[in-house]
């Protein structure tokens, strides 16, 4: 009866335990927590050529080392223990009865009279008993033992050897330079090539995270070694995309050789960029490129979400730009860096914005 009672609240203690841990972490309801499964992360603690980090928002610094190795098949020839067979002699003595002499004499006996004296049985002639004759006999019996015999296999050796010790840089380039979006990076060297993978981030915002490298590599021998800086700038995805999300207006006059552009505002001007085609009177092309930086610049507009580009045609075109004359001009803005690296690879967003414009030159 005593253990009946003891097991009885044994089970009820388990059982409040249980709940007031799940009570702890908010019960089945969606919390703020809840928004970033931590525990949904595989693991990578046993593979040394992967890394596998979190970024919480801010400006971080975080360091990484990763060894990977070159592998190259072999034939290898080895000594493996095996099991062998032997004939053994075995000798033993062997008797056995031998009649051939008994016969001889009682066929002597046959051709000679009986002699005298002897008694009726012994006037037959049988001769002496059967006499035994041994002699040693060898036979053979098969014996296993542990011996060892070569043996030919093809093995992977490591041939070549790759040592990563960087730096990776984030660097929080929001309006207000706060996020709380926090996201999950993978780390990866494959021989001498090293990478970063964004593999998710929370749904409190969404950033985008440009890569740029700045890697050394150094050779020794067959051991490779990486260091240097992997930088992550991280913007916010709505301001970043405002350029190429709201209308571009293009001012149909040129004045004093200037063409005015009016665009969301340009948070990242590093990474922005006009890709322009110029045609004048009878379709003749004026300029076909990406227009230089030095030829264009960029202010505030009048409202804090707008930005002014204004690209120094007089200077692009050397002086050639005819008053009155009517041009026909495609423009696409793009915000993204030929130095840089978008790691937002599952949901792409467009970068791009292109639009037709007619202008008169005053």
């Amino acid at each position: 009866m005593r253990n009946a009672i003891l097991l009885t609240f044994m089970s009820f203690l388990c059982l409040s335990i249980t709940y007031a841990d799940r009570d702890g972490r908010g019960g089945h309801g969606r919390s703020s927590s809840d928004d970033y499964r931590y525990d949904s992360r595989p693991d990578y603690s046993s593979s040394r050529n992967l890394r596998y980090l979190t970024y919480e928002g801010g400006n971080d610094l975080q360091t990484v080392t990763l060894v990977d190795l070159e592998e190259v098949w072999v034939n290898e020839t080895r000594q493996v223990r095996s099991t062998c067979t032997r004939q053994v002699p075995v000798t033993r003595r062997v008797c056995r009865d031998s009649r051939r002499h008994h016969h001889y004499e009682t066929a002597e006996h046959r051709r000679r009279p009986p002699r005298r004296g002897h008694g009726r049985g012994h006037g037959r002639g049988h001769g002496h008993p059967p006499r035994q004759e041994c002699r040693t006999e060898t036979t053979y019996r098969t014996e296993s033992y542990a011996c060892y015999r070569s043996e030919t296999v093809r093995t992977r050796r490591p041939d070549k050897r790759y040592h990563a010790n960087v730096s990776i840089k984030f660097k929080n380039k929001t309006q207000y330079r706060y996020s709380d979006n926090r996201a999950d990076f993978l780390v990866k060297l494959n021989r001498e090539r090293l990478s970063l993978e964004l593999q998710g981030q929370s749904n409190r915002g969404e950033n985008l995270f440009f890569m740029k490298e700045n890697l050394r590599v150094s050779q020794l021998g067959d051991l490779t070694e990486i260091s240097g800086e992997l930088k992550v700038l991280v913007f916010d995805k709505n301001e970043f995309l405002r350029p190429v999300r709201q209308q571009i207006d293009v001012r149909p006059e040129i004045h004093h050789g200037e063409l005015v552009l009016k665009m969301g505002k340009v948070q990242f001007e590093k990474g922005f960029g006009v890709n322009l085609t110029l045609s004048g009177n009878y379709g003749r092309t004026l300029f076909n490129g990406q227009v230089p930086r030095d030829f264009m610049s960029i202010r505030d507009g009048r409202y804090d979400d707008e930005s002014i580009v204004v690209i120094d045609l007089d200077r692009l075109l050397h002086g050639t730009l005819r008053r009155g004359e009517y041009l026909n001009a495609q423009l696409t803005v793009s915000l993204m860096n030929r130095n840089l690296t978008l790691l937002n690879t599952r949901h792409t967003p467009q970068l791009e914005q292109s639009v037709r414009a007619s202008i008169s030159v005053r």
